[in-house]
């Protein structure tokens, strides 16, 4: 059950707000603007979800959308934001949200703010190393 209330709240806490309804909304919207920000939106949810579950964060951290929510907010700028989309940028966004949710716990376990440190830290990484990757730059 944690796991399914996870995949809206990571979305809403991206904005503050720890409810399924208002994540579903926002996700909604994140579809209607494009398919490819709503659907980088919702692989973030489930990466950062999963991984947070696989790293035995709390359930309540990961029911409540505070170890996932920066995963949502990597997936999107990796997957359709900052580098131009396609295979690789997923495959990037993918990887990058992983290594968000570690950071995620790593910080959490160190009891450090967390905000969204993981996401901006790991998505600048991303973007440096993308940099040497011609395939992954936009033009």
């Amino acid at each position: 059950m944690a796991f399914a209330r996870s995949l809206l709240t990571n979305v809403s806490e991206v904005v503050l707000i720890n409810n399924v309804w208002s994540g579903a909304l926002i996700l909604l919207g994140l579809f209607v603007a494009s398919w490819k920000v709503g659907l980088a939106g919702l692989l973030g949810s489930v990466v950062g979800s999963l991984c947070a579950l696989a790293m035995g964060e709390s359930l309540t951290e990961t029911a409540n959308g505070l170890a996932g929510y920066s995963g949502v907010l990597t997936a999107i700028a990796l997957a359709v934001v900052f580098l131009r989309s396609s295979t690789l940028s997923w495959v990037l966004a993918v990887v990058g949200t992983v290594v968000t949710a570690v950071m995620t716990v790593i910080m959490h376990d160190f009891s450090a703010p967390t905000y969204t440190w993981p996401y901006i830290l790991t998505t600048w990484v991303f973007l440096v190393i993308a940099q040497y990757i011609p395939a992954a730059r936009r033009t």
